[in-house]
């Protein structure tokens, strides 16, 4: 889908740079999911801008990229990828990736700050269950867990409105977020002139088939939904024209068949994988050092041994509340950007990002003016358990509506994974910009040291080494020998199952999941003796009106 719609995003990027040219190019991928795709879209835009730069004589700009998904998504993984993705593209200019978690029915940075929205598969996603709340919802779906064709009007109208609502409230926090002349290159499901199978549909057959056999509950079916909506042409158009401040370049219909992009050993057919991920893997394993805390919420975890960490960031606060009370009161900025060096992962982390707000509002309070947009970057090593943190934003950011209601300034939070011995933005300090480094120094009075008690240990256990032989394992050979309509609906079966089953199994239980896509594949070879399976992608190309 990405491919298909390449054309689309060269022109957008083209005629965005040739306009303004920007020495820092903002680029947020919103709904980037997981895996090389992700990194796929950082390449491709890239490698856009340097044609661009070419054509144009000019020199590349440097990247500022913003990978965005839900708070639950794994965003560890990708990360770990980054490494040697920034080893690949080493000369290609400056680049920077960061990581900005949350919905994206909603505001995610601060206003005018972002030249380039991107965004893939995401917007066919509703931001609930249309018929959520509705008392005749299990009668109206009549065994269907997603809108077809049959559906009651009532039904089509409730997902309909869903849709207009998301993708309004989306365009709306956009074009705040978007500077003058920025622009969208947006793509998703959509519906098109003729009417054609979805895999949600499939689904809904096969969980029928499985409440009628007793392996699933009645009552989860009924309160079941699959919030994605796929919209025509004129109902995109139609929320585009209500938010006046963007401008509507290009509409284009792309159809793809649901195997598209498989290659003929039934994998996925993208070079990406074979010239990027491979070669990562591959020198991922020479990296030897790797400096992180316990990953998880266990009781070796960082997140529950991290109270001497607390106890220095306690006592050191009276000296960040007067660094950041003397840099406001001498700059006053509109949107403070704040980036803490070493989070690591856990209580700690939130507490740091907890007194810079409470200050940054005191302070506006004491100085009685507007409190500023705070943005917060999180930095540490690519192997730092981010995902922890992530999980732990929600709260965070209910707790901050509760305590400061809207006295306080909008804040937003990214993660910026690499080591900060070496460049982590686009030119860093402001001028005027400051600084409060807490770190372990050597005192007049000799002390004992942890590393000290460690070194000892180790070389106790030196002494009483053992050697165990290695198990070196054995190579198993699948027999994934099929014929071509299996081939392909296994291909089929397993992307579907990458992006449902975390929905499927929250409503119907883990132990049903194998079942449930076996069903779905052999449903998809008999479709595929019978017909063409396709779908239809919307691709959007937008700009913010320069008023």
């Amino acid at each position: 889908m990405m491919l298909n719609a390449k054309f689309i995003l060269e022109e957008t990027i083209t005629r965005l740079y040739r306009d303004s040219s920007p020495n820092c190019m903002k680029v947020a991928d919103l709904g980037c999911s997981v895996g090389p795709n992700t990194l796929l879209v950082i390449s491709n835009i890239i490698n856009i801008v340097d044609t661009a730069c070419t054509h144009l004589n000019c020199d590349l700009p440097t990247f500022q990229f913003y990978l965005n998904d839900l708070y639950g998504n794994d965003f560890n993984t990708t990360i770990k990828l980054l490494p040697d993705f920034y080893i690949e593209y080493k000369g290609n200019g400056s680049c920077f990736i960061n990581v900005t978690p949350g919905s994206f029915y909603g505001r995610l940075f601060p206003s005018n700050s972002i030249n380039l929205f991107h965004s893939s598969n995401g917007l066919h996603w509703l931001s609930q269950d249309p018929l959520l709340g509705c008392k005749d919802a299990a009668s109206l779906i009549k065994g269907h867990c997603h809108i077809v064709s049959t559906s009651p009007p009532e039904v089509h109208k409730a997902y309909l409105k869903q849709y207009q609502q998301d993708f309004k409230l989306f365009l709306k926090s956009r074009s705040e977020e978007l500077v003058p002349g920025g622009a969208m290159v947006l793509m998703h499901l959509g519906y098109h002139e003729t009417p054609r199978r979805t895999s949600w549909e499939i689904v809904s057959l096969i969980l029928n088939d499985m409440l009628m056999e007793g392996l699933i509950e009645e009552a989860k079916l009924e309160s079941f939904n699959i919030p994605v909506y796929e919209p025509t042409v004129e109902e995109v158009k139609h929320v585009i024209q209500e938010e006046e401040s963007l401008f509507l370049e290009r509409l284009e219909v792309v159809i793809s068949a649901w195997d598209e992009g498989m290659n003929i050993e039934g994998g996925d057919d993208d070079s990406f994988h074979a010239n990027l991920e491979e070669p990562f893997r591959a020198s991922s394993m020479e990296r030897e050092l790797f400096l992180h805390m316990n990953v998880g919420d266990g009781e070796r975890s960082y997140a529950n041994n991290s109270s001497l960490q607390r106890k220095i960031m306690l006592k050191a606060k009276a000296m960040l509340q007067e660094t950041i009370t003397r840099l406001y009161c001498h700059s006053s900025p509109n949107c403070i950007k704040v980036a803490d060096l070493g989070c690591s992962v856990g209580p700690n982390t939130l507490i740091v990002m907890s007194n810079i707000v409470d200050i940054v509002h005191a302070t506006s309070i004491r100085l009685n003016r507007e409190p500023p947009t705070i943005q917060l970057y999180l930095n540490d090593l690519f192997e730092n358990d981010f995902n922890t943190i992530f999980k732990s934003l929600p709260d965070f950011y209910t707790k901050l509506r509760q305590d400061k209601g809207q006295k306080s300034g909008s804040c937003f939070i990214n993660a910026t994974p690499g080591s900060f011995y070496g460049r982590l933005f686009p030119k860093e300090l402001v001028p005027g910009g400051a600084m409060v480094l807490l770190l372990l120094v050597k005192t007049e009075t000799p002390r004992r040291s942890i590393w000290e008690a460690i070194s000892l240990t180790v070389t106790d256990m030196l002494l009483e080494i053992a050697i165990v032989p290695w198990d070196e394992g054995r190579n198993e050979d699948g027999d994934d020998v099929f014929v071509d309509e299996n081939i392909r609906a296994e291909f089929v079966a397993r992307h579907t199952r990458a992006v449902m089953e975390s929905l499927l199994s929250a409503n119907f239980g883990a132990k049903v999941m194998d079942e449930l896509f076996i069903r779905f594949q052999k449903k998809v070879v008999q479709l595929l003796e019978e017909e063409r399976l396709e779908y239809a992608n919307l691709v959007i190309s937008l700009t913010k009106k320069c008023l």
